[in-house]
């Protein structure tokens, strides 16, 4: 899997040997703005619920699954009491602005305290308009796994 998330709605699964492929979508996504790609040629998976089902894909094909990254930006206060005084919980009452890019926080106001590291580099991190990319190396397991 190839993931170009949160820069970018966009997920490639390389097949290897199954038939069939199931991919969850998130909530955030709206399904009819969803473009798939099996190999070069498009694809029309069936919907069943949040999950789309790619059927007799055949082996070395990749699946594209592309979509629009959803943004937005939510409100919190921090409670007045429940809340044991762990790392760096912000003081009760303390309105924060979280903004989003699809699941990940990408920033966070004001800073969870006086000092605080946490999060504070990440809206220039995700500003990025290209994926970072970085080489990893990839494992199949020589056996086979029979459930």
């Amino acid at each position: 899997m190839e993931s170009s998330l949160p820069y970018e709605g966009k997920v490639v699964l390389r097949n290897k040997s199954v038939r069939d492929i199931w991919a969850r979508m998130p909530l955030w996504v709206d399904a009819s703005r969803v473009a798939c790609r099996v190999g070069d040629k498009t694809a029309r998976p069936d919907w069943f619920c949040r999950y789309l089902r790619f059927e007799q894909v055949r082996p070395s094909r990749a699946v594209t699954i592309e979509f629009p990254v959803e943004e937005r930006t939510e409100h919190w206060t921090a409670p007045q009491q429940g809340l044991p005084n762990l790392l760096e919980l912000p003081r009760a009452g303390t309105a924060l602005t979280m903004k989003f890019k699809g699941n990940t926080l990408v920033e966070l106001s004001p800073p969870l305290g006086p000092g605080s590291w946490l999060y504070q580099q990440r809206p220039a991190l995700y500003r990025a308009k290209k994926v970072p990319l970085k080489e990893v190396d990839r494992y199949a397991t020589p056996f086979r796994l029979c459930w």
